[in-house]
């Protein structure tokens, strides 16, 4: 896990069976800097920095001293586990990523417990969110397409092993400093074919998509998402399934891609209502993207989940394949040149007799 950075038009929002509750500061004052956890230990790993923090809990910079190798802490809040189901939430997280061995996911080494309170120690991906990465600097679509896809790859591999995201986005993928991207924060993950969503009414009227908390996990009685990035059948209480995830990974690569998001609301409700009538804003297409990449964007982002690829693989297979075609067909041009070249050389010869 890396330093987080956060999109205030992107961040999730929580509701509650009885009420809404949406906070700026989700995280108690007495654990905002934590300098006396610095040298500590939690269970055993050393305490060297703090990473991020969020509504669920903060993230600890830590090292592994037996091993020689940094890790990082998500060390659950203590008012969290006040809920019935708050522990069996990490602990389900905990058990998601630790079942996943696979170069785009980050790896989870160890679940224990800190004074009472549960912690997660996994991989300490240095680099930055691919929210970060696309910002840093201009680059080639092809190249945003690829990592995106090896992105796509990590999701993929979850979904072969039973389990939906359900949340994701820009935030929780990390790019490391050898441009491999890793997809994290599984929080909001759910067995696929789990109905865990709890009420159906998402807001209230008019609530401002920014005003929602970017670090929230899944809570009782909830659904649980980041709204731009929400499938249909999320808004709607439905169970998330792989199409749910996929729905998001297109919302997220056309932001790659187009350098916007493909719905648009000044509010929630405005927002709520472009997803759902699948009301996609791609007027115009970027010139240099291929029609095919453009054509598999949009299935991916269809309001009915069974108009969708049938899986993340063949959603993948499908983008790959339309970056191809510009390369072959450069290939085949060169090639008739040099073939014409070639022809002409050993015909002037020939006729000069």
């Amino acid at each position: 896990m890396g330093p987080e950075d956060h999109d205030e038009a992107a961040q999730t929002v929580v509701v509650h069976d009885d009420d809404t509750r949406v906070s700026s500061s989700p995280t108690p004052a007495a654990e905002r800097s934590l300098p006396e956890m610095v040298g500590a230990m939690v269970g055993r790993y050393r305490v060297t920095g703090l990473l991020g923090q969020g509504a669920m809990g903060i993230v600890l910079q830590g090292e592994d001293e037996s091993l020689g190798r940094a890790v990082a802490i998500k060390l659950i809040h203590e008012r969290v586990e006040l809920e019935s189901r708050g522990r069996q939430r990490l602990e389900r997280e905990a058990r998601t990523l630790a079942a996943l061995s696979h170069p785009n996911v980050v790896h989870v080494y160890e679940i224990g417990s800190h004074r009472g309170r549960l912690f997660v120690a996994m991989e300490r991906v240095g680099g930055r969110s691919l929210r970060a990465w696309l910002r840093e600097q201009a680059r080639p679509w092809s190249e945003r397409l690829a990592l995106l896809c090896a992105a796509g790859d990590g999701l993929a591999a979850a979904h072969r092993a039973g389990i939906v995201h359900r949340d994701f986005k820009p935030d929780n993928v990390l790019v490391d400093d050898d441009g491999r991207p890793r997809v994290l924060d599984f929080g909001l993950a759910v067995p696929a074919g789990s109905h865990d969503t709890g009420a159906v009414e998402l807001a209230p009227a008019g609530l401002p998509v920014g005003m929602v908390d970017s670090g929230t996990l899944t809570a009782t009685g909830t659904i649980m998402g980041t709204p731009a990035y929400m499938a249909p059948e999320q808004y709607q209480g439905a169970a998330p399934d792989a199409r749910s995830d996929q729905f998001s990974f297109c919302v997220t690569l056309f932001e790659a891609l187009w350098g916007h998001r493909p719905f648009r609301g000044d509010d929630f409700d405005a927002l709520r209502e472009a997803i759902l009538a699948g009301r996609i804003d791609d007027d115009r297409p970027p010139r240099e993207l291929p029609r095919a990449v453009v054509a598999a964007v949009r299935r991916g982002l269809s309001p009915q989940p069974q108009a969708r690829f049938e899986s993340m693989a063949a959603l993948l297979s499908s983008l790959r394949a339309a970056a191809r075609p510009r390369r072959r067909g450069a290939i085949a041009a060169a090639a008739a040149v040099l073939v014409g070249g070639i022809t002409v050389a050993a015909w002037r010869p020939w006729r000069a007799p």
